[in-house]
């Protein structure tokens, strides 16, 4: 190739030289937009797993949206950052993403708490709590009534020096009630009116009464219930002690609670 003058020659030169340097930044430029994205997409995975897994929960048990929010939220900023094309900042959020991995993954190990009204997420409900919580709930029916209705699970695990709870209530026709009545009868190791804990409960120095039963008088201890399921039934409404432990520190009660006249009925458990 012939230049016009030697100017020319060094123009062209400078020029070659230029376009040499922009494709090798911008082949770093892609080979780190590359990494990050590789990066991305290996924390995805999981989040996305995640994710999913604890979709299934809130379908199946009813559990509350809080921890949905925070793996969604971690998906949609890993997504948003791969369709970003982003190129710096590898090291800085590979350490933000494996501090939320890790915190998130913890989260998965702690048990759920659930509320629902669907009678069919039942048998899900009580199998969740069987294998992945230290609450059995097995003085619970296998299988609810057919007639049911103002239908009600909850749980809310205890968490550290926090109460836990459980209950499971619900009206249904009178031939399941008398069985719930006759089986949790010859369980009970206390029986009682409602009302008659409702009296002990309201005074100021509660734990330290007792409070009268059918057949002796015990220690009170706290019992979980639907306060407003109950409204208007104490009278008849009476408490089926199954289990407790009378410690302030660590209080504990299983009960039935069934108002045989009005076909109502509570299986519930208190941790305090």
């Amino acid at each position: 190739m012939e230049y016009k003058s030697y100017e020319e020659y060094l123009a062209l030169q400078e020029a070659e030289k230029q376009r040499i340097e922009e494709e090798r930044l911008e082949r770093q430029v892609q080979e780190k937009i590359r990494t990050n994205r590789l990066m991305d997409l290996v924390f995805l995975i999981p989040a996305a797993v995640l994710m999913l897994l604890y979709l299934l929960k809130i379908v199946f048990l009813g559990t509350f949206y809080l921890k949905f929010f925070f793996y969604a939220t971690w998906v949609s900023m890993l997504v948003l950052s791969i369709m970003s094309k982003r190129k710096n900042y590898f090291a800085l959020m590979l350490i933000v993403n494996f501090i939320v991995a890790v915190f998130l993954m913890s989260m998965m190990i702690f048990p759920d708490g659930f509320r629902s009204y669907s009678p069919w997420r039942y048998k899900f409900q009580k199998a969740y709590m069987g294998e992945f919580t230290k609450e059995s709930i097995d003085f619970c029916p296998d299988e609810l009534p057919d007639d049911i209705s103002d239908y009600k699970i909850e749980y809310t695990p205890p968490f550290m020096q926090g109460a836990g709870y459980f209950s499971l209530r619900f009206k249904t026709d009178a031939e399941h009630i008398a069985k719930y009545k006759e089986e949790y009868t010859e369980k009970a190791a206390y029986i009682y009116t409602l009302n008659n804990y409702l009296n002990i409960s309201e005074q100021d120095d509660a734990e330290n009464t007792t409070v009268t039963t059918t057949e002796v008088s015990r220690p009170y201890v706290s019992i979980g219930y639907d306060r407003g399921f109950w409204t208007g039934h104490g009278e008849n409404a009476e408490i089926h002690l199954l289990e407790f432990k009378d410690d302030i520190t660590h209080e504990y009660s299983c009960s039935v609670i069934i108002d045989q006249e009005d076909c109502m009925v509570e299986f519930s458990k208190f941790r305090g």
